[in-house]
């Protein structure tokens, strides 16, 4: 009899013991959270789809479009006094709306504020509504709890942290022995109670395990973008690539900046091949115009290309290209567009609108197995 392997069993059936602990009561007390997160998640994979469904947009004219300092100011006169432009959204086609989003001066930035819709031909505006709708109800219980400003984010993210938890437990105590792997991935169509829950929350979860866990750790960015950031580029180069990293200029006295006009054309002559999708006004004199550019193969929700454009300077600053970007800006660059179902097409979408049904499936069916335990145990 080998003596020494028993000390090694002993402890490997500890640490299994301590993982199951943690995993089954992280989701019996967090599972009514994970599980609401989750659904949102998936309602949301198709925001844009049901938007144009329930809540369609005005078309706009047909015609050849206004510049963007005309639409600018069609927005600012139907704002709400006393509110300042911080971004407006190009239209995607002929057709379609431009849109500004507006907050009161010393707003958290972040979704929310005053969106108004103009067309880019004719100037005619549209309020949407102040709560955003229904959808926008449903971001802010996916993305906050309803927890208003940072701390609904930060909340979220310790649910990314804890289903995390739960994907890394779950697959160290799934590993099968090496007789056993294939069974490992199915279930027994005879199995009944507390097996058939068993195997079915092993084998879901084994199939589900890389889209769980990309949607997790990416949901763990968006709530701590700096935190993660910094650990990405402790292992690998990368530059800080958030919105709010804008290049500080010089402000010039006695001269007028430039526009969004001859920003946008400034920032096209850097990249001749690239489209207008979103711009970040200047909220100060020190800060740079962010113009943000689809190249020709841009899909939505992808990584843009972003130009910092001086307006005192009237140049071009910096070009921050994906095509050019690090491994490790890749990586972080990717992570709205991963956890949102974006940039991969109709297949990666699909899976991530399932991951935000996986809670429910995990919760249901292991809250079920401790039951019927409990039960037999008894």
């Amino acid at each position: 009899m080998n003596t020494t392997a028993l000390p090694l069993t002993a402890a490997r059936g500890s640490v299994r013991r301590i993982l199951l602990l943690v995993h089954l009561w992280i989701g019996v007390i967090l599972g009514i959270p994970l599980v609401l997160i989750g659904l949102t998640g998936s309602v949301l994979v198709f925001e844009d789809e049901l938007r144009d469904l329930f809540s369609p947009p005005p078309q706009g004219a047909v015609g050849e479009a206004r510049p963007l300092s005309a639409i600018l100011t069609a927005a600012q006169a139907a704002a709400p006094e006393g509110m300042r432009a911080l971004f407006l959204a190009a239209p995607e086609e002929p057709g379609k709306m431009a849109s500004v989003r507006f907050a009161r001066p010393g707003a958290p930035p972040g979704p929310g504020g005053t969106q108004i819709l103009v067309d880019p031909v004719s100037l005619q505006t549209s309020l949407l509504p102040p709560n955003g709708g229904w959808l926008r109800q449903m971001f802010n219980l996916h993305a906050q709890l309803f927890v208003p400003g940072r701390d609904g984010r930060w909340l979220v993210g310790w649910f990314g942290i804890a289903m995390c938890v739960l994907g890394i437990s779950g697959l160290i105590m799934w590993w099968p022995r090496r007789s056993n792997w294939q069974a490992a991935f199915q279930v027994n169509p005879k199995a009944r109670g507390a097996r058939f829950f068993r195997e079915l929350h092993g084998a879901v979860g084994i199939w589900c395990w890389v889209v769980f866990m990309a949607v997790s750790v990416s949901s763990v960015y968006l709530a701590y973008p700096q935190t993660v950031g910094d650990i990405v580029r402790a292992v690998l180069p990368a530059r800080d690539l958030r919105l709010t990293a804008v290049p500080r200029v010089e402000p010039v006295a006695d001269m007028k900046p430039i526009g969004p006009d001859e920003a946008v054309a400034l920032a096209s002559a850097d990249v001749p091949d690239g489209k207008l999708r979103f711009m970040a006004l200047a909220q100060r004199p020190d800060q740079a115009i962010r113009v943000n550019m689809g190249g020709p193969n841009y899909l939505h929700g992808t990584p843009m290309i972003s130009v910092f454009v001086d307006p005192w300077a009237k140049r071009v600053i910096e070009v921050r290209d994906p095509r050019g970007y690090s491994a490790g800006e890749t990586v972080l660059a990717w992570m709205h567009a991963v956890h949102a179902g974006d940039g991969f097409g109709w297949p990666w979408r699909i899976l991530v609108f399932l991951s935000g049904l996986l809670p429910s499936v995990f919760v249901g069916s292991g809250v079920t197995l401790w039951l019927l335990q409990r039960r037999r145990r008894a």
